[in-house]
């Protein structure tokens, strides 16, 4: 088996593919498991925006995940080192 533990898609600041444009590469390389570990950063002022919007984000896996039912589609969550900027972290 092959697998891609550790992408991040257009729902995270440092990603621009989408989830389903990971998918179609994943089956062009016969990658048959993806795990997206999107980041969630409450450090706005790093940032200047929040771009996780877990809402979105889970509908549009599901609806993937029954769009491509050969690759078995995982989600995490990165949190990005929040302890190196503990005066500008910002909890929602």
């Amino acid at each position: 088996m092959i697998a891609d533990m550790h992408v991040h898609t257009n729902y995270s600041v440092d990603g621009n593919s989408t989830i389903e444009e990971y998918c179609q590469v994943a089956l062009q390389k016969n990658i048959s498991k993806i795990c997206f570990t999107e980041h969630v950063d409450f450090n706005f002022y790093e940032y200047n925006r929040w771009k996780f919007n877990p809402k979105e984000y889970f509908k549009e896996l599901e609806k993937i995940r029954s769009k491509y039912p050969d690759l078995e589609l995982l989600s995490g969550i990165e949190f990005s080192e929040p302890h190196l900027f503990k005066k500008n972290l910002m909890i929602c």
